[in-house]
């Protein structure tokens, strides 16, 4: 009997997850509302969730009013659209979400661990979060890889580490970097704090 009612368990579970509207780029009406975190949040982990564009959105809205938050952990939600996969195609990333979600992020002034590993995230988003780095000196921790970062979004990493205080690691790994970025990837120009800057896994080469 134990068994069989597992097997009913089993069954319900994945029609429900059949059932599960998916959040894949676009917010849905319910989604649309103000987060509030408790002001003793240290740590907010939402990984592998479907979280799409319009997530960062709305966590920018209240990352400002996160005032002990510490770690956001964001790894594999969708937070960006890729750019088609047509080779004919001139689109590119649509970072928005992130853009925004940075826009909260530099009214933040606790925020040391930022996970956004497998989102998307493209030279844009990039761009943000170097603004992000540059407006803020108590960011430790900023894992970026498995993105679509090229090379423009490298290079504002690299000049928003020069003479940054707190940044002691930063994971770029299997994103879209060519053999441009070697040089920028080469030298993270003025900081003496960094102790670990991965760039593996990308087309990286010396001529």
């Amino acid at each position: 009997r134990d068994v069989e009612r597992s097997r009913g368990l089993g069954d319900v579970y994945k029609r429900q997850r059949q059932d599960r509207p998916q959040n894949r780029g676009g917010c849905r009406p319910d989604t649309r509302h103000t987060c509030i975190f408790p002001t003793t949040l240290l740590g907010l982990y939402m990984r592998k969730n479907h979280l799409g564009k319009c997530g960062p959105e709305i966590l920018g809205s209240a990352l400002p009013r996160m005032k002990g938050g510490q770690r956001l952990g964001l790894q594999r939600n969708e937070l960006c659209i890729p750019p088609s996969s047509d080779p004919s195609s001139t689109e590119t990333t649509d970072d928005g979400g992130i853009v925004a979600m940075c826009a909260g992020l530099r009214g933040s002034s606790g925020i040391t661990e930022l996970e956004l590993d497998e989102n998307m995230i493209g030279d844009l988003g990039a761009c943000a979060l170097a603004e992000v780095l540059t407006s803020s000196s108590r960011m430790k921790r900023l894992p970026l890889g498995r993105n679509h970062i090229g090379e423009s979004g490298l290079e504002a990493l690299a000049n928003a580490l020069s003479g940054h205080l707190g940044l002691v690691e930063l994971d770029l790994c299997k994103n879209w970097f060519e053999c441009g970025g070697m040089q920028i990837a080469a030298s993270p120009r003025g900081n003496t704090v960094l102790e670990s800057f991965d760039v593996s896994d990308n087309r990286l080469y010396i001529q």
